[in-house]
C-alpha cells in the first residue's frame, strides 16, 4: 500500500489529487487467471497507472501480487467494498484506496478510524451534500448512467462543490461527456474490455478498445 496520509476525510486531498491525475480509471474483470498479467501489462503500456478490480473477484490476490511485482508505480482501487471485513481484506491485500457502492456512515467510520484511504459513494444529491460536511472532497457518483448521467452530474456544480468519481454504465463513448464537466475528476469504467471478450480471449478486439481508450486517456490531459 502506497502512502496516502495528509489531508482530510480519509485522506481526501491526496485522493482527490490521484483519481483527477487518473482521469480514467479501468475495471479488471478477467474471467481466467492467466489472462490477467497480459491485461495488466496491456493498460500499462497504454498509460494507465490506477486501476480498480472488485472486492468479490476471486482473482483479486492474483492482481495484487502482478501489480506489486511487475508494476509497483500503479495504484490500486478495491471497489465494490460493502462492509467493514471488505476494507479490512482489502488494506491487509495492499489495495491503495478502498471504494464502495453505496453511502453508508458505518464504513466511513470505520475507515477512518483506521486510516485507509476510502471513497464512498452517492446516488443523489441528497447523499452528495452529507459527505460534503463529513469533509470529503471526491467521491463515486454510482450508478451514473441510471441516475441522470453526465447532465446531471454536470448540474450539480457549483451548488456542490465536491469532485467526481462517475461509474456504472459509462461505455467508451460517453467517456468524454464526463471528462469534459468541471466537477467530475475521474470516470472508473469496466466497459473497455467486457468480460465477454475476456472470455472469447478475444484480444485482438481488446487491445483495440484499450487503444481506443488510450487517446482518450491522452485528449482527457490535454
Amino acid at each position: 500500500m502506497k502512502e496516502l496520509s495528509g489531508g482530510r476525510g480519509c485522506f481526501q486531498d491526496n485522493l482527490l489529487r490521484l483519481i483527477a491525475e487518473s482521469r480514467i480509471i479501468p475495471i479488471i474483470d478477467a474471467v481466467k487467471p492467466e489472462q490477467l498479467e497480459r491485461l495488466v501489462d496491456l493498460y500499462y503500456q497504454a498509460g494507465f497507472r490506477t486501476l480498480e478490480m472488485k472486492m468479490d473477484s476471486r482473482f483479486m490476490e492474483a492482481f495484487v501480487n502482478i501489480a506489486r511485482r511487475d508494476y509497483p508505480e500503479i495504484y490500486l482501487l478495491a471497489g465494490t467494498c460493502r462492509s467493514p471485513r471488505d476494507i479490512r481484506r482489502a488494506s491487509f491485500l495492499g489495495m491503495d484506496i478502498t471504494i464502495s457502492p453505496v453511502f453508508d456512515p458505518e464504513l466511513i467510520k470505520y475507515a477512518c478510524l483506521h486510516s485507509i484511504p476510502y471513497i464512498p459513494a452517492v446516488s443523489n444529491a441528497e447523499m452528495l451534500g452529507q459527505v460534503i460536511t463529513l469533509g470529503f472532497s471526491v467521491v463515486k457518483f454510482y450508478p451514473a448512467e441510471q441516475k441522470g448521467g453526465a447532465s446531471f452530474i454536470g448540474g450539480l456544480y457549483p451548488e456542490y462543490d465536491v469532485r467526481i468519481m462517475a461509474t456504472g454504465g459509462i461505455t467508451l463513448d460517453k467517456i468524454p461527456e464526463y471528462l469534459k464537466l468541471d466537477n467530475v475528476a475521474a470516470v472508473c469504467t469496466s466497459h473497455i474490455v467486457s468480460p465477454r471478450l475476456m472470455l472469447d480471449n478475444n484480444w485482438a478486439e481488446i487491445e483495440k478498445r484499450v487503444k481506443t481508450a488510450e487517446r482518450l486517456l491522452q485528449e482527457s490531459k490535454g
